[in-house]
């Protein structure tokens, strides 16, 4: 009794396998490795459906790329004026170690400046903040284009820098007693 519901059950088994395609049944496995019958008439996806997929990820992308380039573009302005800031400080204290007068130009046109020790000649530092730089800075205006700082700690003007990307700028006050700082947003 046990035997005819095996063989009951491996009917029902084989006749489902030969339903679904698997390639066992009654010709064995030299059936195996043909396509289902259901499958034969969709080979692949339609030009439409192509096109559709094609502008719903242009879409999900422009939407991605846009904000991560303006967020790209405040970290350099944010990276540069914070360079600028600790160059300043470093430009009196490279007068108070030296006992010497520090001069500062800034090139606006270059978006560049230099500190050069004002009795030798001799550049100390120079900073590149345009397109060849890290910082990819697209303008840089300034109030004084070049002044000195003294050994005693003092400039011979107060400074205001502003540096832009795009839509997106930072100024950077100085003040003749030697207090930098970046002007909040």
């Amino acid at each position: 009794m046990d035997k005819g519901v095996d063989m009951a059950s491996e009917t029902t088994s084989i006749r489902t396998h030969e339903r679904r395609g698997s390639g066992i049944g009654r010709r064995g496995i030299s059936g195996a490795g043909r396509p289902c019958r259901e499958n034969l008439g969709r080979a692949g996806h339609t030009l439409a459906e192509l096109i559709v997929v094609t502008m719903v990820l242009g879409i999900i992308m422009s939407m991605v790329i846009t904000p991560t380039g303006n967020a790209i573009r405040h970290a350099r302005v944010n990276r540069a004026a914070r360079v600028v800031t600790m160059d300043l400080k470093m430009a009196f204290s490279l007068a108070a170690r030296q006992h010497r007068p520090v001069r500062v130009t800034y090139r606006a046109d270059q978006r560049a400046y230099t500190f050069v020790d004002a009795r030798r000649g001799t550049v100390l530092h120079r900073r590149e903040l345009g397109a060849g730089s890290d910082f990819k800075i697209t303008a840089m205006t300034v109030s004084e284009s070049t002044f000195e700082i003294t050994p005693s700690g003092f400039a011979s003007t107060a400074l205001t820098v502003v540096l832009s990307g795009g839509d997106f700028s930072r100024t950077i006050t100085m003040m003749r007693g030697g207090m930098v700082r970046i002007t909040p947003l």
